[in-house]
């Protein structure tokens, strides 16, 4: 029943409660986001986005040596 009378009560403070953790949730990936950028600028790439890079360079020559050896025939 005291649920229903401050209904309209709980609501605002579950909205407001609400709207105050979306912004943060923005704020805080987007901050997030700016780190991780920062950490490529600075050259602390983690193990995985290492080998990944490694990779991609590697396909990329394959993929170079590839046209070389058509162009030759």
């Amino acid at each position: 029943m005291a649920a229903k009378r401050y209904y309209g009560k709980w609501y605002l403070v579950a909205t407001s409660v609400t709207a105050v953790g979306c912004i943060w949730g923005v704020c805080y990936n987007e901050e997030q986001e700016r780190r991780r950028r920062r950490r490529v600028v600075e050259g602390e790439l983690s193990k995985q986005q290492a080998e990944n890079l490694a990779r991609l360079e590697y396909q990329r020559q394959l993929a170079a040596a590839l046209m070389n050896e058509s162009k030759k025939t």
